[in-house]
């Protein structure tokens, strides 16, 4: 069975999981399920491939023995000759040693939980997120809902560390306090990647459309395992006569203002929910 017909077989949606490249010694291109803070073994013929990653999809509830091994989601190749089967698929999880059995969440119970588990994320992994996952968020992000189609937003992408860290070093200047801290990187609370989202002020509800593009860029990098953090601190600076070069060169058109700005990239952490005030919603009858 090959991985498309076993994830259509369980109905896994492959939005819903992900995927990553991966290459082995005389073995062609595979694929790779990308979980969530977990380990995944791919295993191809002979070939284990094995890397670190940053989602796991809820998808399987079966319990394997191979599975404590790794730690996480598990494919095992069938040696049959054919690379591309799979014998395991297997999601760690409480009680093992229970009955196997296999279930799918539904795609509203999917976007619940991304949406409950979402955390405002401030200690990042090094890398920069890639360029063609950040077109995925931002295409998610040109898709929110806006008065009158007017799209009246303007966003402008950083991952160059000599953008962000120059920034900063005038930033630091300024605010000395800042660097105090050690865990301080960069002025976005750490995030490698950062998108400046800018506003058309004539339409007065074209700050509302911009947060609605926020919302969705958040949600859809949470759900490929991407942490963010929306930012307006480092937007006061970049507004001040101490950083007018760095906010030109994001080249936003004429009338626009910089309204707010997301850091992007793989967490370094996993904070803990913060309580919400339910009194605050109430039914009108």
């Amino acid at each position: 069975m090959g991985i498309d017909t076993y994830l259509d077989f369980y109905k896994i949606n492959i939005t819903q999981v992900g995927w990553l490249a991966v290459k082995s010694n005389g073995i062609a291109d595979t694929e790779m399920i990308v979980c969530r803070s977990r380990i995944v073994v791919v295993v191809i013929g002979k070939a284990v491939l094995a890397a670190e990653i940053v989602r796991i999809p809820p998808v399987i509830s079966r319990i394997d023995p191979i599975c404590a091994v790794a730690g996480g989601i598990v494919i095992a190749g069938l040696e049959t000759g054919a690379p591309e089967g799979i014998a395991v698929l297997s999601s760690c999880g409480s009680g093992a040693g229970s009955e196997g059995t296999t279930s799918a969440k539904s795609a509203s119970d999917i976007v619940i939980e991304t949406i409950m588990t979402r955390r405002s994320v401030r200690l990042y992994q090094p890398a920069a997120v890639g360029r063609d996952t950040m077109k995925t968020i931002l295409e998610c992000g040109i898709n929110a809902p806006n008065g009158m189609n007017r799209q009246s937003w303007e966003i402008r992408v950083v991952d160059s560390p000599e953008f962000i860290n120059g920034l900063t070093e005038l930033y630091v200047k300024s605010n000395p306090r800042a660097a105090e801290d050690p865990s301080f990187k960069n002025m976005f609370r750490n995030a490698p990647t950062v998108v400046f989202i800018a506003h058309d002020p004539s339409y007065d509800m074209s700050a509302i459309d911009c947060g609605l593009l926020g919302e969705n860029m958040i949600l859809s990098a949470w759900s490929m395992g991407i942490g963010s953090c929306c930012l307006g601190g480092p937007v006061r600076f970049m507004k001040s006569p101490e950083a007018a070069d760095y906010l030109k060169r994001l080249g936003f058109s004429e009338g626009y203002e910089l309204l707010y700005c997301i850091g992007f990239g793989y967490p370094a952490e996993s904070p803990a929910a913060k309580d919400r005030d339910a009194s605050k919603v109430r039914f009108i009858d």
